[in-house]
């Protein structure tokens, strides 16, 4: 694979619930879920693909907050990924799935170790602290 790592981001049910509706937030939620469901689908034929879906933060429908606090779903497919029980991608059922309730920091770290890059604290190959191993490199000539 020519990259390690690709972030896909989209402000679309987040830009639908800052209209309040909660009509428009759940039409930006459901055109989101048709196009990773067709996406799911070519990924899961590649073995080394770890797939992550998260949101960045809980965006209420009502209120006055426009971005608030509570613990987010996160779903994560892929061959090095344990299994679990959950079968809908919801707060509820997240929350009693095999990954627990990760905090922002922990996410990162999480996904490292399941791509086999994750470092333990401390153990250092170059003099800038990075928590994973840089991948293959060229041995230096002298």
């Amino acid at each position: 694979a020519e990259f390690d790592f690709l972030h896909v981001h989209t402000k679309a049910p987040d830009e639908a619930a800052h209209t309040r509706s909660c009509l428009a937030k759940r039409e930006a939620i459901e055109a989101l879920d048709r196009s990773l469901e067709h996406h799911m689908s070519f990924l899961a034929c590649d073995p080394d693909v770890l797939t992550v879906v998260a949101s960045d933060h809980s965006t209420p429908s009502s209120g006055t907050m426009i971005h608030s606090g509570e613990p987010v779903p996160v779903v994560m497919r892929g061959t090095t990924v344990r299994r679990d029980r959950v079968a809908v991608y919801d707060e509820i059922q997240a929350g009693s799935g095999s990954l627990g309730l990760m905090r922002g920091p922990e996410l990162m770290r999480m996904v490292l170790n399941l791509m086999d890059r994750a470092r333990m604290r401390g153990i250092r190959n170059s003099p800038r602290d990075v928590p994973y191993w840089p991948g293959p490199v060229s041995a230096l000539k002298v």
